[in-house]
């Protein structure tokens, strides 16, 4: 909970920052908080999140990683993206930061593209409404990724 208020406190004062319009430190705080929004999802213990804990431990042993499940019940693409996962590190700490990249990456990559205030925006996605549930649901979201 900490680095999240820590992030909240960084994303304040980035977006007040870009107020004054100077676009390499604009820049350079984008990437910043955006690397930041992602290590916090990639870098949690495996426990952290409602079921990230079994998915964890499909991903070090996949054919018996889900207790209830049969591996045909899995879907394709979530079992070609562990397959993937496997080829880079058999480490379950690179899967979640797959997952977190894979989820989070489009949000930024448009928030790059269509924002005219990038700082502001990441503000609102990590600190406002239904995007903080959002935020907070990628700590237990690794199949929706």
């Amino acid at each position: 909970m900490e680095s999240y208020i820590y992030l909240l406190i960084f994303s304040i004062i980035a977006s007040f920052l870009s107020i004054l319009k100077w676009r390499i430190l604009e820049k350079l705080y984008f990437w910043i908080l955006s690397f930041c929004i992602i290590g916090i999802v990639a870098f949690r213990h495996y426990t952290i999140g409602t079921d990230t804990i079994g998915y964890y431990y499909f991903f070090l042993n996949p054919l018996n990683g889900y207790s209830s499940y049969n591996i045909s019940d899995i879907e394709i693409g979530y079992r070609l993206m562990n397959v993937l996962g496997r080829t880079i590190s058999m480490d379950g700490d690179t899967f979640l930061s797959i997952c977190a990249v894979i989820s989070i990456l489009p949000f930024i990559y448009i928030i790059w593209k269509e924002s005219s205030n990038r700082l502001f925006s990441l503000f609102l996605f990590i600190s406002l409404g239904t995007t903080t549930i959002f935020y907070i649901l990628f700590f237990s979201m690794i199949r929706q990724c």
